[in-house]
């Protein structure tokens, strides 16, 4: 389900601070693991937008293991909008309106660096909470590890794609690095991990960040005797995120937003303009330069059309970091919470 078209909020208040975020390029390679948590301005007040369980498992200090950092970004999607007429009403006519849309820009050295800076966080954040905390690097050579299955990259982009149940869109699925890419049985991670959780007697946990941007919402109108249905795009984000997690004793426990979090963009993260389809040719035409894009205006709405976006790399950025991080900080304060609890730092 897309979220409708919208207006963010506070977005002037916010404009200044997030301009003044340093961010990667769109080229950028993965940048080396920080030691510190990002620091991010204005960030987002999740109390309450957080589904919370099992954190009683992280009181008092802990080893945890975080294996790899699964991002995923809108590639493509569609949206259809029906209107039909009731038999009570005058026109008696089913209209439908349909818009795609297409993302340019995210080359794999970008969605990868965006992944590596997101676990880094994560993992900084942790160890300050009182930790210990594993990565890849640390059980790479473990033999579960070494013959677990890897996503095969999907060809045209470098990266594998998802189309998960449920939404209509589809994604490029990212990871810290290529041996991160790991393809987890049909019980998830943790099912997965299970037996380097007991040998090592970890909690494992891997962070999932699910990127929307554009945003495509619909409208209906109904007259005297005409009906009309439209689909209209904008250049905005929003992120949803969950942190599970499964101890060496078999329990679980996650953290979870209970919706999109739809105030991460201060301002349009892209330009966007007419595309001619889908495929990976038209998204590097666009992120080229050689299709010519229109600044986005109120007429951006169709009956049926195909749109593309090219993202600006600073301010879609800004904007998953806002998010995310926002995520990670507010997993953070939880973690302490029940540190405080267990006599912990």
């Amino acid at each position: 389900m897309f979220p409708l078209l919208f207006t963010p909020t506070s977005a002037a208040r916010r404009l200044a601070a997030l301009l003044a975020l340093t961010v990667g390029t769109a080229h950028a390679a993965p940048l080396a693991a920080q030691t510190a948590p990002i620091t991010i301005p204005d960030p987002i007040n999740l109390a309450g937008k957080l589904d919370i369980r099992g954190e009683d498992e992280l009181r008092g200090p802990k080893k945890i293991l975080i294996p790899t950092v699964v991002v995923r970004y809108a590639l493509k999607g569609s949206l259809t909008v029906v209107n039909s007429g009731r038999f009570y009403q005058t026109d008696g006519k089913t209209v439908k309106a349909k818009g795609k849309y297409m993302v340019a820009g995210l080359d794999k050295a970008y969605a990868q660096g965006l992944a590596q800076q997101l676990q880094d966080d994560l993992v900084a954040r942790l160890r300050s909470a009182g930790h210990t905390v594993l990565t890849y690097d640390d059980v790479k050579d473990h033999p579960e590890v070494v013959k677990m299955g890897r996503f095969k990259p999907e060809e045209g982009y470098g990266m594998p794609t998802d189309s998960p149940r449920g939404l209509s869109n589809t994604y490029l699925v990212a990871f810290p690095s290529d041996a991160q890419a790991i393809d987890p049985p049909f019980q998830g991670y943790g099912w997965g991990f299970r037996k380097v959780a007991k040998d090592l007697d970890v909690i494992v946990m891997v962070p999932e960040y699910r990127v929307d941007a554009p945003l495509l919402g619909g409208s209906k109108r109904h007259g005297v005797a005409s009906r009309g249905a439209s689909v209209s795009i904008a250049a905005d984000m929003t992120l949803n995120a969950t942190v599970p997690f499964f101890t060496a004793k078999g329990k679980w426990g996650s953290f979870m937003t209970k919706g999109a979090i739809d105030d991460v963009s201060a301002e349009d993260v892209g330009q966007i303009g007419d595309a001619t389809d889908d495929s990976p040719r038209a998204a590097n035409a666009i992120a080229a330069g050689l299709a010519a894009l229109s600044p986005l205006g109120a007429d951006l709405q169709t009956k049926s059309g195909m749109w593309g976006m090219k993202i600006d790399p600073a301010k879609y950025t800004a904007a998953l970091l806002r998010g995310a991080v926002s995520v990670n900080m507010a997993v953070e304060q939880a973690v302490k919470a029940e540190m405080a609890k267990g006599g912990g730092k």
